[in-house]
């Protein structure tokens, strides 16, 4: 139950990013598997777990800030 909320959570979270809905959501967590190793991404890691540049550029830029 409780990694099911977190993962509700951090859905919330990134969705407030532009581009980011629950598919670039599961894509990033089965590539990632977590918000720390997302946050240390970069553009074309993210793009290697196939989110389109745009989006990548998104995630980067929120999570730099």
């Amino acid at each position: 139950h409780k990694q099911r909320q977190k993962i509700s959570t951090l859905q919330l979270e990134m969705k407030k990013i532009n581009g980011v809905g629950d598919a670039t959501v599961k894509k990033l967590l089965k590539k990632f598997k977590t918000v720390a190793n997302i946050k240390k991404a970069t553009v074309e890691d993210i793009i290697s777990a196939g989110i389109s540049k745009n989006t990548a550029q998104n995630i980067v830029n929120y999570y730099k800030n």
